[in-house]
């Protein structure tokens, strides 16, 4: 069985797949199911447990911590990706960092967080003090 896919591609991956299909002396259509069938993509098999990705998240915060001092010096303002106890990446916006690492790790547990002069700031959460009315 075949299906027909119809997607939008930038001008600069077109090209690559052009380039592609003519070294393989192939359509475009026809090299992208090639490769395809070649290169099947891998998605995760199961999804880890809760336990599992409390324990990833844990290895993160503490990669985290013990490199502070470092990453304090060289990227103070930035905000930083700990992947597998290793610094991954950095930027200057939140968002544009986690897209980065969404796109490369996306089923992956990764600390993100902003460098400052402490590494975990203290939270403060104010409560109301809650009286009868009389």
């Amino acid at each position: 069985m075949t299906l027909e896919l119809n997607i939008t591609l930038s001008q600069e991956i077109y090209q690559k797949l052009e380039q592609y299909a003519h070294n393989k002396n192939l359509g475009v259509a026809e090299a992208v199911a090639g490769y395809l069938a070649e290169n099947p993509p891998t998605l995760p098999t199961s999804t880890p447990s809760e336990a599992e990705q409390l324990a990833d998240l844990r290895r993160e915060k503490k990669a985290f911590l013990a490199m502070h001092p470092v990453l304090h010096k060289q990227h103070k303002g930035q905000y930083v990706a700990i992947y597998q106890g290793a610094l991954l990446d950095h930027d200057d916006d939140y968002g544009t960092l986690y897209e980065r690492v969404r796109a490369q790790y996306p089923h992956q547990i990764i600390w993100i967080s902003k460098i400052q002069d402490t590494p975990l700031p203290e939270i403060v959460v104010r409560s109301p003090r809650l009286e009868p009315i009389e």
